[in-house]
C-alpha cells in the first residue's frame, strides 16, 4: 500500500485543524459559552464563581456571582435573608435571570430583604443537604425554601470511596476538556438527542429512575429531617415546594405528593397546591420536550410563596420582614 507523502499528511492536519477551529468559533458566536462547573469532593460539582454562560445550547444565559450562585452579588446586611435551595428547577433552567422565582420573590419583598438563589443544576437531595449545612452558618437566613421534585431523589451519593474517587477523576478530566471546547459539548448534546445516549452527562451516581419511589424517599427522608432540625434550633421553618404541579391529577405526581406530605414532621410549610392555578402542560414547561418550569410557572411559584409569607404576617424567626417595594402579587 502506497504511503501518503508527509506533505499531504500535514495539509490534511492543517485542513482538519482549520475546520475544527471554524466550527468552534461558529458555535461560540451562535450560542455563547456554556456555564463552567468545578469539582467538589463533597458536592461532586459546583458552579464556578464570577461567570456568565448558558446552561445548555439555545437557552438564555445565566449570571453567576462570586459565591457561585445565580443572580446578583450577596450584599449583607439586610433586615431579612431568604435562602433558596434546589436543582435546575429553582436555578431557572431555560429562563432569564430576572424570570426565576427567587429573583421575582426578591423583587416582591423589596430592598430590606435579600433572596439568595443557591440552587445548582443537577443536584440531588443529598447535595442540597450538604450545601445547606455548609452555607447556613455564614448566611444565617431567616427563611429557607426548597423546591423538591422526584428527580432529586434519583441522584444519590456513592456508597464506597473508590467509586467516588473514580467518578471525581472522570468528571475532572471531562470538565477540563469541555472547558476549552464548546464544540465537544455541542456534538455530545446532538448525539444524545439523536440516539438517547448520555455522552458527557455526569450521572454515574444516579440510581435507576424506575426504582420504587417510596424506597427512594424512605432512604433520603433523613436529609429533610436534618435540615428542619437545624432550623428548629433557631426557631426557623423550611418552606417545601413540591413540583411539578399535579397537572390533570397525574398518578405519578399524586404518589409523589402524597408520600411526602404524609411522612414528614413539623417545622415545614408545604406549598403543594400549584395545580390550583390550572396551568396546562404547555404553559407550565419551557417546551414540549423539557419539563423545567416556564417563566409563567416561575411567576406562579414566586406568587404562591409570597402569599404564604402574607399568611405568616411576614414574621420569621421573631422578625418582621415586611415588603418595601410595590407592586406586590395579589393574595388568594
Amino acid at each position: 500500500m502506497k504511503k501518503l507523502p508527509i506533505k499531504n499528511i500535514l495539509l490534511l492536519l492543517v485542513f482538519l485543524g482549520t475546520f475544527l477551529l471554524i466550527a468552534e468559533l461558529s458555535i461560540r458566536i451562535t450560542y455563547g459559552v456554556r456555564l463552567v462547573y468545578e469539582v467538589d469532593n463533597e458536592l461532586y460539582w459546583k458552579l464556578k464563581p464570577n461567570q456568565i454562560g448558558h446552561p445548555d445550547f439555545g437557552l438564555p444565559t445565566a449570571s453567576i456571582n462570586s459565591d457561585g450562585f445565580r443572580g446578583k452579588e450577596i450584599t449583607p446586611p439586610h433586615n431579612c435573608n431568604i435562602l433558596v435551595l434546589g436543582d435546575s428547577y429553582s436555578f431557572g433552567w431555560g429562563v432569564l435571570d430576572n424570570e426565576t422565582y427567587p429573583s421575582l420573590l426578591d423583587a416582591f419583598m423589596g430592598s430590606s430583604t435579600e433572596v439568595i438563589n443557591a440552587a445548582i443544576p443537577g443536584y440531588g437531595l443529598f447535595q442540597e443537604n450538604i450545601l445547606f449545612k455548609r452555607i447556613y452558618p455564614n448566611l444565617n437566613p431567616d427563611v429557607v425554601i426548597l423546591l423538591l421534585n422526584k428527580h432529586d431523589l434519583v441522584r444519590t451519593p456513592f456508597t464506597n470511596e473508590s467509586a467516588k474517587e473514580k467518578y471525581l477523576l472522570h468528571i475532572t478530566l471531562r470538565k477540563k476538556i469541555g472547558r476549552y471546547s464548546e464544540l465537544s459539548k455541542f456534538v455530545s448534546q446532538r448525539i444524545n438527542r439523536a440516539f438517547g445516549t448520555r455522552l458527557g452527562i455526569d450521572s454515574l451516581n444516579y440510581v435507576s429512575e424506575y426504582q420504587d419511589f417510596k424506597t427512594l424517599w424512605a432512604n433520603q427522608q433523613h436529609y429533610i429531617e436534618e435540615m428542619t432540625a437545624i432550623l428548629a434550633k433557631d426557631n426557623k421553618k423550611l418552606y417545601l415546594i413540591l413540583y411539578p404541579p399535579k397537572i390533570n391529577n397525574q398518578t405519578a405526581s399524586a404518589e409523589f405528593y402524597n408520600t411526602i406530605t404524609n411522612s414528614v414532621g413539623s417545622n415545614i410549610v408545604f406549598i403543594d397546591d400549584l395545580d390550583n392555578a390550572n396551568l396546562t402542560a404547555e404553559e407550565a414547561h419551557i417546551s414540549a420536550t423539557d419539563w423545567h418550569p416556564s417563566a409563567l410557572a416561575h411567576q406562579l411559584i414566586a406568587t404562591r410563596i409570597y402569599q404564604e409569607f402574607q399568611r405568616a404576617n411576614f414574621m420569621f424567626n421573631g422578625k418582621t420582614c415586611k415588603p418595601t417595594s410595590y407592586p406586590h402579587p395579589q393574595s388568594s
